[in-house]
């Protein structure tokens, strides 16, 4: 059932502006006009009555500079309110004290692209921002970091399917006809590593932020794994002092052994 409001709340930053707020309900609906104060105001209009709200228009008119932050519906009997979503593309998934966003058009987990556009390195944060980059279809990656042309492609690169899937641990299954680079939307960061069909591969950057593997046509197995050189270390030190203590162990037992008397 959709939410009983009485009132909304609109958190407004702005000045030299005026807004028009239109409410379509199931109850009715209702127009008003709102000159917010200069500043970060939070704004409050009630409405008619409880009204289960469906639509919501803000129009802004003037020549000032403004931005609408937030916007909620509340119900001041019940203390309760109901955010409303304003960019698009997002859906409100929980709402408790944290509050939980899908975004429904963000890319999947893994997926694979046909095409790689090197750019120089201060030029991939400007081509990602860039309206026509779809990176759905291709990758940018700076000169430095991937030295080889890449074949232009355009189409469908082929189908993945995630086998395993663990914080430090994805197992990857990629079927492609043509070469193709398989995106990772998890952040390159050292201590990643990569293997094809058990064989290690480069992994690289791709995108500013993810990671990119280079696959060629045919049914393959990729594996990720996270192993940071703190980690080895580690694990190197604890082996050491293991094997330091079992040997002085052994030592003293030996020492031991050797004074008891006849």
């Amino acid at each position: 059932p959709r939410f009983l409001a009485d009132s909304l709340a609109l958190r407004w930053e702005g000045a030299g502006l005026q807004m028009r707020l239109h409410v379509l309900a199931r109850e009715g609906s209702a127009e008003f006009a709102l000159t917010p104060p200069a500043g970060l105001q939070t704004v409050r209009v009630s409405l008619p009555g409880l009204w289960r709200v469906e639509q919501l228009e803000v129009r802004v008119e003037g020549t000032g500079q403004g931005r609408l932050e937030a916007l909620s519906l509340a119900h001041t009997a019940l203390g309760e309110s109901r955010p409303v979503v304003l960019a698009t593309g997002f859906r409100l998934r929980h709402l408790a004290d944290v509050k939980i966003y899908e975004h429904l058009q963000a890319l999947p987990r893994v997926y694979l692209v046909g095409t790689v556009r090197r750019v120089p390195a201060a030029a991939v944060l400007p081509t990602l921002a860039d309206p026509a980059f779809d990176p759905e279809r291709e990758v940018v990656v700076a000169h430095e970091e991937w030295p080889e042309d890449w074949p232009a492609a355009t189409g469908p690169a082929g189908r993945v399917q995630i086998v395993a899937d663990r914080p430090e641990h994805l197992v990857v299954r990629v079927e492609v006809d043509r070469p193709a680079v398989l995106v990772v939307t998890t952040s390159y960061y050292p201590g990643w590593t990569a293997r094809l069909d058990g064989e290690s591969v480069p992994l690289r950057r791709v995108n500013y932020l993810f990671q990119g593997i280079s696959v060629p046509a045919g049914v393959h197995i990729v594996r990720l794994d996270y192993a940071p050189a703190s980690l080895r270390a580690g694990l190197f030190l604890a082996a050491g002092t293991a094997l330091g203590a079992l040997a002085l162990t052994l030592g003293l037992g030996w020492r031991a052994g050797r004074a008891r008397p006849l």
